[in-house]
């Protein structure tokens, strides 16, 4: 059996990737949910979406491919729109029926959980550009499917909006990472 030691650079990057990580299933596992399917999207794609920069926040530090640098500069730039749009900060008090909400939390909840299981078993090499690939497609799929699940139910206009524009953003994101994975013969198993 060979074993390919982890260069400094690597586990720097590898090190942060799994504290960030391990704070978005702290946060996840926190969530204080209500009776509005709106407040309760809204609260589980902030950590994802904030996680989705700080990764390509930490891949920007390290990389020197260009497309890497590109799909994480588009996603963190696509991240601080989210964060800056009225939609998220506005409270939205309509309420659904607990059937409605139950329903849409067990599946939001098993999108999470694939995501963050995905994220758990992502590669962990010395190829950090190849990591980045399979840390950061789970996320953006995880983000475009809740939004997809959450446009189904009755939530507030404000949110429908949110969504259509996240999974415009997300969806083309989406296409790029794929993109990536292909020129570079990157594993696609997490896209």
């Amino acid at each position: 059996m060979s074993y390919t030691r982890i260069s400094d650079v690597s586990e720097k990057y590898i090190l942060k990737f799994e504290n960030i990580l391990s704070n978005l299933k702290d946060e996840i596992k926190n969530l204080n949910y209500t009776e509005s399917i709106s407040q309760n999207y809204i609260m589980q794609i902030e950590p994802v979406i904030f996680a989705a920069a700080e990764l390509s926040q930490n891949i920007l530090k390290y990389t020197t491919v260009i497309s890497i640098e590109d799909i994480a500069r588009d996603i963190d730039t696509v991240s601080k729109r989210i964060f800056k749009n009225d939609n998220i900060k506005r409270i939205c008090r309509k309420s659904n029926s607990d059937a409605e909400n139950k329903n849409y939390l067990k599946r939001s909840n098993i999108i999470l959980d694939e995501m963050l299981n995905k994220m758990s078993t992502s590669l962990k090499t010395n190829n950090i550009n190849r990591n980045y690939i399979s840390e950061i497609s789970p996320i953006i799929i995880a983000v475009s499917n809740l939004s997809k699940l959450a446009k189904k139910y009755d939530i507030c206009d404000n949110t429908l909006e949110l969504t259509k524009m996240i999974i415009k953003s997300y969806d083309n994101l989406i296409k790029n990472l794929k993109m990536i994975s292909n020129k570079f013969k990157y594993q696609a198993q997490y896209i």
